[in-house]
């Protein structure tokens, strides 16, 4: 049987090849159609069960309508974890409606900014995204400075790179104003329980007891578990020492007398925060009834925990969604004006916001 061509479904609709072109292909550009006429051309293409030809496709543009997805190797990552899901979710969602394929790239035996760097010069993908990349890495700047259609996601590094950012320190500092709404005004910082935790960790702090001191509420070291806080309990780091790490913070909030003791915890994620909630629990705390506690990134675990976690949401879906579409953007502007033409502006640098979603962990502070 011959394959269904955009010519048969002109001529059946009754329109334009090119019209028909720009409908199933979902393309950008000067083209405009009525509804009703793309809802004939879609359903006639479902008809005659007519398949984008691809190879032609990406032949004739001089592009392969692929966007490339990259996680440097590391301990603690992986495409089949939540973070990395959710911002994945949202990546697919927009490739999804532009009709662009989505490639998980693996570096192999090469250097990272070689390979990824290939990927683009082979036109093998139009733009790709970067998840997790340090702050400190050095093989993102050659992809900086080549004027590379490369977007990274919460990058706080020196590289001039494209990048949307989570708002770590409005996160942190909502954490704090939704206790101080409900009346707390003594709030413990647990924060991250392993090493380098990166500029992330540090701006959520940094948010957090900048909020504090608005609200006036005091942050004294004994309070605020942190390595980076001068004063703070000295605490190992590392993985494996986690739960050790949550019941000596759990242990030196219990320490402190019944009238100068916290009556909430901010928790640098979900995980540090449902952490501490354990251990405490272990020890007898009554949570939300005694302490209340609140983690950020609205994480999984939330709902998976007694009593569920309050958190400060990190829109990941809805980042991933933003990177795709400024990646296709910026593809189709390449395209446009030739890739060896192309004059990028100036970097492109986005902040996430928060929000807060309530649930049980976190009540009004009741008379004591």
């Amino acid at each position: 049987m011959q394959r269904a061509r955009l010519k048969d479904i002109a001529e059946k609709v009754g329109c334009s090849i090119a019209v028909v072109s720009h409908v199933v292909n979902n393309s950008s550009g000067n083209i405009t159609c009525r509804q009703e006429l793309r809802e004939r051309i879609l359903r006639t293409a479902q008809d005659l069960d007519y398949a984008p030809h691809y190879a032609s496709r990406a032949l004739k543009s001089q592009r392969s309508f692929t966007i490339g997805v990259y996680i440097p190797p590391r301990e603690g990552t992986s495409m089949g974890y939540a973070y990395e899901s959710a911002i994945l979710m949202g990546i697919e969602r927009i490739c999804r409606e532009k009709s662009y394929d989505l490639l998980v790239i693996s570096t192999g035996q090469g250097s990272q900014d070689v390979e990824c760097a290939n990927k683009l010069n082979a036109r093998r993908v139009d733009g790709l995204i970067l998840l997790h990349v340090e702050e400190h890495s050095e093989w993102v700047f050659p992809l900086a400075a080549r004027n590379r259609n490369v977007v990274a996601v919460n990058y706080y590094g020196a590289a001039e790179l494209d990048a949307i950012n989570f708002d770590d320190a409005a996160a942190g500092a909502m954490a704090a104003a939704e206790l101080h709404k409900l009346g707390h005004r003594r709030i413990a910082y647990a924060g991250p329980m392993y090493p380098d935790a990166g500029r992330g960790a540090e701006t959520r702090l940094a948010g957090f007891l900048a909020k504090c001191r608005e609200l006036g509420i005091a942050t004294p070291p004994e309070i605020v578990f942190d390595e980076t806080i001068p004063g703070s309990l000295p605490l190992p780091r590392g993985s494996a020492v986690e739960p050790e790490i949550a019941e000596r913070v759990g242990a030196a909030i219990r320490a402190i007398p019944p009238k100068a003791r916290p009556t909430a915890i901010v928790g640098y994620s979900d995980y540090c925060a449902m952490l501490v909630m354990r251990s405490m629990q272990r020890a007898g705390t009554v949570f939300p009834d005694q302490m209340s506690v609140v983690g950020i990134d609205d994480s999984g675990i939330c709902t998976c925990v007694a009593p569920q976690l309050s958190s400060v949401q990190q829109p990941l879906v809805g980042m991933g969604e933003e990177a795709a579409r400024y990646i296709i953007l910026q593809a189709e502007k390449r395209m446009a004006v030739g890739n060896g033409d192309f004059a990028k502006e100036e970097r492109w640098l986005r902040h996430a916001q928060p929000k807060f979603i309530a649930r049980e962990s976190a009540i009004r502070l009741a008379p004591r």
